[in-house]
């Protein structure tokens, strides 16, 4: 096990805090339930399914419209499909900041029904 001594330093306030607050006034209930709702009605998101690639597709574009709404494409973000042998694609979005830090966020966005994972609904 490797031990290490190096302490976390946190920030001692927050930053881009207009950015975080103009784009919290656009997140709406209704909004975030439309986009859940889309999201779930895919038959499954099994990642060797039809349905899993169409919604990876379909996230793929909600991600480039958030990035085009909130004006990060114009400051040189990205959004592309990283593609994959089974058919369901990865996203990796890209939002470059002003440092050389990197900072790696992900998520799943498959689903599995184990009874007949690329037959039923998950």
């Amino acid at each position: 096990m490797l031990k290490s001594n190096a302490a976390v330093k946190f920030p001692e306030h927050t930053h881009y805090n207009s950015t975080v607050k103009s784009l919290a006034r656009n997140l709406t209930k209704s909004n975030m339930h439309d986009h859940l709702e889309t999201f779930t009605a895919f038959h499954t998101r099994y990642y060797k399914s039809e349905y899993g690639a169409k919604s990876s597709f379909w996230l793929l574009g909600q991600v480039n419209d958030t990035l085009a709404h909130a004006g990060a494409l114009k400051r040189g973000a990205s959004v592309k499909h990283f593609e994959h042998a089974w058919g369901q694609n990865s996203i990796i979005a890209t939002l470059p900041g002003k440092t050389n830090k990197t900072v790696v966020i992900g998520a799943h966005q498959d689903s599995i029904n184990l009874f007949f994972p690329s037959l039923l609904a998950a």
